[in-house]
C-alpha cells in the first residue's frame, strides 16, 4: 500500500511533463539504471547491462551524466553509508562490490563518448542543468505549459517535500544512504526549478515509498489495537482507487485534454 501510494504521487507530480518527448525514454533508462545498481550482480553482468543503456541514454537525452553518477553513488554508499558487518568475508564482498561499481561508473562515463558530438554533448548537458530554461528550446515544450495544469496539482510539490521531510523524522531504523541522497537531491530540484518535476518524481520515488511506510507505521502506533489492523488494508484500498482514477484519466485522454496538452488523443 505504501509503495503504491508513493508511486501514484510520483506519477501525478510528473504528469505535467509526461508529453511525447525524448525524456520518456530517458526516464525508462534511468529507472533501469537505478534498479540495476541496487541489485547484487557481477562486474561482467553490470557492464553488459549498463554500458548499452548508457550509450542509448547519451544519444537520447542530455541527462545522460546521471547514469555514471548513480553507479558512483552506489559505490560511495558502500564506502560511507553502510553499517560495517562483522567478518572478513563480508568486508571482502563489500570491497569487491564497491570496486565493481566504480569500474562500471568509469565505463559508463567512457561509453557516453559514443555520440556524434563527443565532449560537446557533455558540455551541453552540464549547461542545460545549470540553465534549465534551455531545455524548453531543445524539446519544444512551452515554458507556460504548467499554467494549464489543474489547480490541485500545484500543491503536489509541497506535499512531496513534506513527505520527504517526514521520512527523515519518522523512520525509526537506519536510513538507506542511496535512497536518502536521491530524496535530498529531488527535494533540491523541486525547490530550485519546476522544470525538472519528472526527474524529481523518479529520484524521490524510493524515498517516498520509505516515507509513506514510516508515516503509516506512525499512524498505527497512535491507534488502538482494534483499529491498527485496518491501516494497511485501507492504504492499499486508497492506492488501488487512486490507481484506477489515474488510469482512467490518462487512458481516456481526460487529463491531457483538460490541460491543453499537445499529447492528447481522441476527441
Amino acid at each position: 500500500g505504501a509503495t503504491l501510494l508513493a508511486g501514484i504521487m510520483a506519477l501525478w507530480l510528473s504528469a505535467p511533463q509526461m508529453v511525447a518527448r525524448p525524456t520518456l525514454f530517458a526516464l525508462a533508462l534511468a529507472s533501469a539504471t537505478i534498479w540495476t545498481v541496487r541489485r547484487p550482480s557481477t562486474r561482467g553482468r553490470l557492464l553488459a547491462i549498463l554500458i548499452p543503456l548508457q550509450v542509448a541514454w547519451t544519444n537520447i537525452h542530455p541527462t545522460f551524466l546521471l547514469g555514471p553518477a548513480l553507479a558512483a553513488l552506489a559505490a560511495l554508499e558502500l564506502a560511507l553509508g553502510s553499517r560495517p558487518q562483522p567478518g572478513a568475508r563480508a568486508s571482502e564482498v563489500r570491497l569487491s562490490r564497491r570496486k565493481d561499481l566504480l569500474v562500471v561508473a568509469a565505463g559508463m562515463l567512457a561509453a557516453s563518448l559514443a555520440n556524434p558530438f563527443g565532449l560537446r554533448a557533455h558540455l551541453q548537458a552540464m549547461r542545460q542543468f545549470v540553465r534549465p530554461s534551455d531545455g524548453w528550446l531543445l524539446e519544444w515544450v512551452s515554458p507556460y505549459a504548467s499554467l494549464f495544469d489543474p489547480g490541485w496539482m500545484g500543491a503536489l510539490p509541497t506535499l512531496v517535500l513534506g513527505l520527504i521531510a517526514l521520512g527523515f523524522v519518522l523512520h525509526r531504523q537506519r536510513l538507506p544512504w542511496f535512497e536518502s541522497v536521491l530524496g535530498v537531491v529531488s527535494a533540491f530540484l523541486i525547490v530550485w526549478t519546476p522544470q525538472h518535476v519528472e526527474w524529481c518524481a523518479l529520484l524521490a520515488l524510493p524515498f517516498l515509498a520509505l516515507s509513506t511506510h514510516a508515516l503509516l507505521g506512525g499512524i498505527e502506533r497512535f491507534l488502538p489495537d482494534t483499529a491498527r489492523r485496518f491501516v494497511r488494508p485501507a492504504s492499499t484500498g486508497a492506492g488501488l482507487a487512486a490507481l484506477a482514477v489515474s488510469t482512467c484519466a490518462l487512458t481516456t485522454s481526460a487529463y491531457y485534454r483538460d490541460s491543453g496538452s499537445g499529447s492528447r488523443f481522441g476527441w
